[in-house]
């Protein structure tokens, strides 16, 4: 669709990275066995709602900035408004219990949370009644709300949905999920990470791994979660995943989305690097000339990893600068943008590594891990 304003964009995208839930991924204790289903009819829904965000932003009391605008501020702001939906539902289910699916609200616990929600942005819901008035319309029913703020004389609301009742069951379940797991991510003791508002590496918002035992979920269906959100492409992700399984190969690896020896990283996963939408791995090299005899009998494609000049030349302070020799020439590299195995065309180095997703390099690329980390094997 055409876009008006960034926030249309930013709602369309994440509809799009909405990837269909698992029948039979393994839910947290104290789920229903049959949580699964309804929370795919929940999901469903929200990514109806959020294509519709992306139709009409004004409906949902969204920031609107205009696409001519670089304003990176404003922008940010525009696209954090999104969680307008998120945080109006979170408020109805932590100030609310259900009975007879029935979710029952405190009118003036909810008009209180609703100023500064616990939950993805912290930011306070202005005109709420938009969001509702908008559920409304997607089916959902609100007692004595008539598309207005709740007056000083309501005590309580009930909210429901009648299409499927199992809806506010599986709402207020969801979020009680999601108030234990962020409670984990404050204190640092979750396997999922937040940066800043939203999950990064492992999940987003409204993703079904919230209300999952994380311990029986595979790594290979992390990957493959990770590769539905940014729209990774089947054979790209087959590549990842091949990568993934040749790291199992060696002692001391740890994975988390990126590549851990001990607390140093060694390969990062760029996959939606969000400033040039690519699709890449970056391998950390610097010690080149130790092993470069041996990086002389290697294939063709990754000699030319090391017979390249990744330096942008920002300034010449750089901290992140250093430079090689390789077959008698001196070459420069970016520590941010070096040895990049690259498959996206629209990465600023793919006219030098395009066929960089070749499974038949992919032990190359963990021997010279091997050569730069002491990596060892397991026997």
């Amino acid at each position: 669709m055409s876009y008006g304003y960034h926030v249309q964009k930013t709602a369309e995208k994440l509809a799009n990275s909405m990837f269909p839930v698992p029948v039979d991924y393994p839910v947290k204790n104290g789920l229903p066995w049959d949580y699964p289903k309804h929370f795919s009819y929940f999901h469903k829904l929200m990514k109806s709602i959020h294509f519709d965000m992306a139709k009409q932003p004004e409906a949902y009391g969204l920031k609107l900035v205009d696409m001519e605008s670089k304003d990176k501020d404003l922008i940010r702001k525009g696209s954090n408004s999104i969680h307008r939906l998120f945080d109006t539902l979170y408020c109805l289910a932590a100030c609310g219990i259900v009975e007879n699916h029935q979710l029952k609200v405190s009118a003036d616990r909810f008009k209180a949370a609703i100023k500064k929600p616990q939950s993805v942005g912290s930011a306070a819901v202005s005109k709420y009644e938009l969001v509702l008035s908008r559920l409304v319309d997607f089916g959902f029913s609100i007692s004595d709300f008539n598309g207005k703020a709740f007056g000083k004389d309501i005590e309580h609301f009930v909210v429901e949905y009648p299409a499927y009742p199992q809806l506010a069951d599986t709402i207020k379940q969801f979020y009680d999920c999601w108030i234990d797991l962020f409670a984990e991510i404050r204190a640092s003791n979750s396997q999922v990470r937040v940066r800043p508002t939203e999950y990064h590496h492992r999940a987003y918002i409204f993703d079904y791994k919230v209300t999952a035992n994380l311990e029986n979920i595979t790594v290979k269906q992390w990957l493959s979660d990770e590769a539905k959100y940014h729209g990774t492409s089947d054979a790209d992700n087959a590549f990842l995943t091949a990568f993934y399984n040749y790291s199992l190969n060696y002692e001391g690896l740890t994975f988390n989305g990126d590549y851990y020896k001990k607390t140093k990283r060694i390969v990062r996963d760029m996959r939606g690097d969000s400033s040039y939408n690519r699709c890449a791995i970056q391998i950390y090299l610097k010690n080149m000339g130790k092993y470069a005899k041996e990086i002389a009998s290697m294939p063709q494609k990754i000699q030319r990893m090391f017979a390249t000049d990744y330096c942008f030349d920002c300034h010449e302070t750089c901290r992140t600068r250093f430079s090689w020799e390789y077959d008698d020439t001196t070459y420069r590299g970016c520590g941010h943008y070096c040895f990049e195995i690259v498959k996206a065309s629209t990465s600023p180095h793919s006219s030098k590594l395009q066929d960089g997703f070749d499974m038949d390099l992919i032990p190359y690329y963990w021997r010279l891990l091997e050569l730069e980390y002491g990596l060892h094997k397991i026997l």
